[in-house]
């Protein structure tokens, strides 16, 4: 079976002929009448043109699709960014709400310890007072 680029017809137009055409074959030559190229070579016009449009519809869109992509590229990039600073923040604030949480529970068990000291100095105090009173009143009975 001949290969599909065999088969393929090339239409040049041949100066050492009147009216006809040389037509290229799976390397033989064949000369087709004048009036039979003519239908031909507008049908092959035709043809070459949608094909045209097509490729020039084609490349239109494949340069819209790079030109997306590479947007796209552009903004993934922004969005990473923006991400990894956001990410950054958030430990920083993370780092800072557990220092915060580290200096409050340091600070309420210090403020415990002090609530707990004043009340044993409150009660060493009003011991004091007690022992006072009773000297008062045992100075005034016995005078």
């Amino acid at each position: 079976m001949p290969k599909a680029h065999e088969l393929l017809e090339k239409v040049q137009p041949n100066n050492d002929y009147n009216d006809t055409y040389v037509v290229e074959k799976a390397n033989s030559d064949v000369i087709h009448d004048s009036s039979d190229m003519s239908t031909n070579k507008r049908e092959v016009d035709q043809n070459a043109e949608e094909p045209e449009d097509e490729r020039v519809f084609l490349a239109s869109l494949i340069a819209n699709l790079k030109l997306d992509v590479y947007e796209n590229k552009k903004i993934h990039k922004q969005l990473k960014q923006a991400n990894t600073c956001l990410t950054q923040e958030l430990d920083k604030s993370k780092r800072a709400l557990r220092d915060c949480k580290i200096k409050l529970s340091r600070t309420l068990a210090n403020s415990t310890k002090f609530e707990k000291a004043l009340k044993d100095e409150m009660s060493e105090d009003l011991k004091y007072v007690q022992t006072l009173e009773k000297e008062v009143d045992d100075l005034k009975k016995g005078n």
